[in-house]
């Protein structure tokens, strides 16, 4: 963990590829907002934007994927920014099926909470909601846990591969995955706060929120492929 922020400290390049891609996604989801307009009133509402915001979404999701396989490749192979975002690029179609397999994913944890939240509706019954919302949470700390390795196996597999081989090496290394994840989930969580403060300076709070909930989040993607290397 130490060894990480030192080599982050020296290598300042590695913050590129997330605030980068963040930043990309912030200005999307900005220009989103104001094209789509108020979605309580149908009246402004702009529903070609809309669909063309949907149809875009697939390239932030291959950007945040993206900028953690370049970061792997710049700890794994201690490359430079521009070679790596090279290499990483090499590797845009298993990161495509990679990307639309995390979505179907998604998908599934995220039924629970629909369906406990109609439960709810249908049933008036808070007890629904709020089981439908943990077994979202508890889904989500599974495949967290699954692909904490996922950045660095895919600089090494094709989609399905690495998927495989990184939950492999969690299971394999439960005790140090886990300890692993638990820093990383702090460090999250930490960085979803900062952002919430910044946000409240507005347009460019939001911006400026993202950047730094990224810096943060930069740091436990060198951790990972670090810890992979050493196992």
């Amino acid at each position: 963990m130490i060894e990480s922020a030192r080599e982050l400290h020296k290598r300042p390049s590695f913050f590129v590829p997330k605030i980068s891609t963040s930043i990309i996604g912030s200005l999307w989801a900005l220009t989103l907002i104001n094209l789509i307009g108020d979605p309580f009133n149908q009246a402004t509402q702009n529903l070609d934007a809309l669909l063309v915001g949907f149809a875009a979404s697939p390239i932030i999701l291959y950007l945040g994927l993206l900028s953690p396989v370049i970061v792997a490749e710049m700890v794994k192979n201690n490359g430079k920014l521009l070679n790596s975002t090279k290499t990483a690029l090499s590797y845009t179609p298993r990161l495509i099926k990679t990307g639309l397999i995390l979505l179907v994913f998604s998908i599934i944890l995220t039924a629970p909470t629909y369906l406990g939240l109609l439960a709810y509706i249908l049933y008036n019954n808070i007890l629904f909601g709020l089981m439908g919302v943990l077994a979202t949470l508890i889904g989500a700390v599974v495949m967290s846990y699954k692909l904490y390795f996922l950045p660095v196996t895919l600089t090494e597999n094709k989609a399905l591969n690495s998927i495989k081989e990184s939950s492999k090496a969690s299971k394999t290394h439960k005790k140090e995955v886990l300890f692993l994840l638990i820093i990383s989930i702090t460090l999250l969580i930490l960085s979803i706060f900062s952002s919430g403060v910044a946000q409240r300076l507005g347009m460019l709070g939001f911006i400026l929120g993202r950047a730094l909930s990224s810096a943060i989040t930069t740091y436990t993607l060198i951790v990972a492929p670090k810890a992979y290397m050493k196992m």
